[in-house]
């Protein structure tokens, strides 16, 4: 029964997630799919030449963003909610600021930056085309810098579709504009920037209705100074993934020279057409990482090893199976997606078919590296994140990279299946070695144990026997067996007395106890009821005679003998963690 716990979770936030992360992917390939189709090859080795910015882009806004709200939802499972609400407002403010660095170096420095990227004006059209676009790319920075962190708060404050569909609607609207502006009113690449920057702005539009809603979010702005070592953890720690970019801005530009020299911008162009299979080919994998998070993050936080060991399975499992699917798709129609970028010659769709075919080889061992990364950044196992960025992102991915330089120029695209297979195989095997391990000393499987209660089955005498037992077990005093066994009994009674069903549903308890090192017993409570908060029950008169439960008084004891307690509507669960 706790699996159902966690698997109707997991598809409430997996849903929104696949929703983001298809309107992502189209807007993402939106670009070169409508200036391919506009301007050729040209106008795809312009998209590719001008990628490296959106890399260094995201190195930021995704590591202050990710990492901000790992911290953020860590600290909701806590209770800490004050902390958590500054985490946010301290992030966001933050990354605006870098944001208008960015826009700076657009206004007075897009030449210098095209130097960098390769492109000078001796290359005529391609130079001509890539200062418009990264020109506007840069001013209007940080409207990318608040609105994707934007999504990935809100999608941990318990408010997933919201968080889904304003990303996807942003996403679409980009798509619509890029035909409407490069396609219908001939505005070249510029008109593909700008429909970007107005999908983000429209998304961004949509997502801020989250901060008039409902009571329960946590999320409020409020000015509030940043804390500089509080932003370098939350740095590090959404680094850890985040990296893959600045790894992926160098990678970008060497390839885009070893290509562009032996094949000239059709070689390029090719290339550009990999990376946008790639964002459609790995969005599930994505997907799959961005639902893991909030969950994983939410139960480390309340030290609940097992649920959060059971999000990862899921996620991997589910990503897997959806992930291979689409991927197979794409190899079978591997000419017609190259047809569809604009590849126009037999020699420029076979080069791109090879080529879109050996990156999808590789493509499930990418999603589980995906997984995997993502999986130990939310749990704060920044040094297993970090050598998966660093083994896929740079160190595997240029080694291969220098392997197959000498291959034909299809068969160079080798480097994808191999780089992910080996940083897969290379981390498999040392993921246990002692100087990967974090230092935190987390409860081992068997100091945790839970039960499910049904309402309709009498097994509260089978809890507190079973809860006696574990105390016992890890030597808790009488005293301390005794509250732990109480707050157990009190809570789950009053759910089940007082708390209303969904409807065609009965009450389900998954109640975990952790026997925390420090002596300390967690108990992290979750049914499926309409909002009920037990900790709002008063405490009435008790007759002398009167041999029913406790109700409100037996509350206010739990309440009163508890280090701490705290309640928490999260994904249309009742969520109540409790130290005593």
């Amino acid at each position: 029964m706790k699996n159902q716990f966690m698997k109707k979770m997991f598809w409430q936030l997996m849903g929104p997630s696949i929703l983001a992360a298809i309107g992502l992917a189209i807007a993402n390939i939106a670009d070169s799919l409508v200036v391919g189709i506009s301007t050729g090859s040209v106008g795809l080795a312009t998209i590719a030449i001008t990628a490296p910015i959106y890399m260094v882009n995201a190195v930021f806004y995704m590591g202050l963003g990710v990492g901000g709200s790992v911290e953020f939802a860590r600290l909701t499972g806590e209770g800490k909610i004050s902390e958590a609400r500054k985490i946010f407002n301290m992030t966001m403010l933050v990354l605006f600021c870098i944001g208008v660095i960015f826009s700076f170096t657009g206004v007075f420095f897009t030449k210098q930056v095209l130097w960098v990227l390769g492109t000078t004006p001796g290359d005529g059209k391609l130079y001509q085309l890539s200062y418009q676009y990264a020109r506007i790319l840069l001013v209007c920075a940080p409207v990318f810098f608040i609105n994707t962190p934007f999504c990935i708060f809100i999608r941990n404050d318990d408010n997933p579709k919201l968080s889904g569909i304003g990303f996807a609607i942003g996403n679409v609207v980009d798509v619509v504009l890029n035909f409407i502006l490069v396609l219908g009113i001939k505005t070249g690449v510029a008109g593909s920037i700008w429909a970007t920057v107005i999908g983000q702005m429209l998304s961004m539009l949509i997502l801020s209705v989250h901060l008039i809603s409902r009571e329960k979010h946590i999320i409020k702005l409020a000015l509030t100074v940043p804390d500089i070592k509080r932003i370098i953890k939350i740095l590090n720690s959404g680094l850890a993934t985040s990296s893959q970019y600045i790894m992926q801005f160098v990678f970008i530009m060497i390839v885009n020279h070893i290509l562009y020299n032996r094949q000239g911008s059709t070689g390029v162009a090719v290339f550009d057409v990999v990376l946008n299979v790639s964002y459609v080919g790995l969005l599930f994998f994505y997907a799959a990482g961005d639902s893991l998070q909030p969950l994983a993050s939410t139960f480390h936080g309340e030290r609940n090893i097992d649920a959060q060991k059971m999000s990862f399975r899921m996620s991997l499992f589910y990503g897997l199976i959806l992930g291979s699917i689409l991927l197979m798709t794409i190899i079978i129609g591997a000419e017609q997606v190259c047809g569809i970028f604009g590849l126009e010659s037999k020699e420029e769709i076979r080069l791109g078919a090879a080529a879109v075919r050996l990156y999808c080889a590789g493509g499930v061992f990418a999603g589980a590296n995906i997984i995997a990364a993502a999986y130990y950044q939310s749990v704060e196992e920044l040094k297993k994140a970090y050598l998966i960025s660093f083994l896929r992102g740079l160190a595997l991915l240029l080694y291969f990279t220098v392997i197959c330089i000498n291959l034909s120029t299809s068969g160079f695209f080798m480097l994808f299946p191999l780089t992910e297979a080996g940083c897969l195989i290379i981390f498999l095997l040392v993921r246990r070695m002692p100087f990967l391990q974090s230092s935190e000393q987390l409860p081992k499987d068997d100091r945790i144990y839970s039960m499910v209660l049904e309402k309709n089955e009498n097994n509260m005498g089978q809890l507190i026997e079973n809860i006696e037992a574990f105390c016992e077990s890890f030597n808790a005093t009488a005293k301390q067996n005794y509250y732990v066994t109480v707050t157990a009994e009190e809570i789950c009674s009053a759910i089940i007395d007082n708390a209303t069903a969904k409807e065609d549903d009965s009450i389900s308890i998954f109640l975990t106890i952790i026997a925390e090192y420090n002596g300390d017993f967690r108990l992290c409570i979750r049914d499926n009821a309409l909002a009920f908060n037990p900790f709002e029950l008063e405490a009435g008169k008790v007759e002398e005679d009167d041999d029913s439960e406790l109700g409100g008084l037996g509350i206010f004891i739990v309440k009163q003998k508890a280090k701490k307690f705290y309640y928490r509507r999260y994904l249309n669960f009742n969520t109540l963690n409790i130290l005593v």
